[in-house]
């Protein structure tokens, strides 16, 4: 049986365009599959009547000074925009927005983004759509640049980043609704793109910190071992809409419908996942 696969990161950020600008810059990141975005995650869990939690975001008042946290946390932070603006909360998208930008400005990207534009969008709920398409091409541009800088190592980390936290909003999600399958299978999935990740980090093993956050991401990985499914598998995109943005969505034939999360096994993944997310934000 087919089982939708999520892989969650910024707002609709990175098209099949950039998948192939990014293996360019770094062949092994052309194995992460292409499809990175936490409109769809938000809108399941918005389609479950789970209510917006501010709490379980990454304060936006935090500034970090080195690369390496701010590659992340500008993943973080535009998963925390997305999730934010996928609820409507006008106001917290609006501080998370200036997060971005200052964290984007401490990595030289900061001109990609037209603040005033994506304010004009964001001060109007109806405009949801259009905000969501603004930021997407703001991150396509941003990834594009990084790609011609030979910087694929913040690329990779601005994908961890995204990716960590959008599991992070899913596993604190789940615990309010433990018997939601569809919301709980999103974190069974993750295995998929853990191991995909893990290989392009070990392309960076001479940071000491690359090295250590493969560590822990691999300490993370362990707790997927006990779901068999083939984690190399051929897996097939396709489009959907989710609030005006057009994001791929993967399709792969080798997971079962039967595969559960029981509570137990949430509650470890997201004491991990919280562990690691913590080092990354503070």
């Amino acid at each position: 049986m087919k089982n939708r696969i999520s892989i969650l990161f910024l707002i609709a950020a990175f098209s099949t365009n950039f998948s192939q600008i990014l293996a360019q810059g770094d062949p092994l990141l052309n194995n992460i599959i292409k499809i990175v975005s936490p409109v769809e995650i938000s809108d399941v869990i918005k389609t479950a009547g789970i209510q917006y939690n501010r709490e379980i975001l990454n304060n936006p008042q935090n500034i970090y000074q080195t690369e390496f946290k701010q590659a992340l946390n500008l993943g973080v932070y535009s998963t925390d925009l997305g999730y934010a603006n996928i609820n409507e909360q006008s106001k917290d998208a609006l501080m998370y927005l200036t997060s971005v930008k200052k964290t984007a400005d401490k990595l030289n990207l900061g001109d990609f983004i037209d603040v005033n534009k994506i304010l004009g969008l964001a001060a109007n709920k109806n405009n949801l759509n259009k905000l969501l398409e603004e930021t997407s091409v703001t991150f396509e541009n941003m990834s594009t640049y990084l790609q011609e800088q030979q910087k694929s190592n913040l690329a990779a980390l601005i994908m961890v980043g995204g990716w960590l936290e959008i599991l992070h909003i899913t596993c604190q999600v789940a615990q309010q609704q433990p018997d939601n399958k569809e919301i709980t299978s999103r974190i069974v999935e993750q295995k998929l793109i853990l191991g995909q990740l893990l290989q392009v980090l070990e392309n960076y093993q001479s940071d000491p910190n690359v090295a250590n956050l493969t560590k822990d991401l691999s300490n993370l990985n362990t707790l997927f071992d006990k779901y068999n499914f083939d984690t190399n598998s051929s897996i097939t995109t396709k489009e959907e809409t989710i609030g005006g943005v057009e994001i791929l969505v993967a399709e792969d034939t080798n997971i079962s419908a039967d595969i559960k999360l029981s509570l137990e096994e949430l509650l470890k993944i997201s004491k991990v996942v919280h562990d690691i997310r913590s080092v990354i934000i503070r």
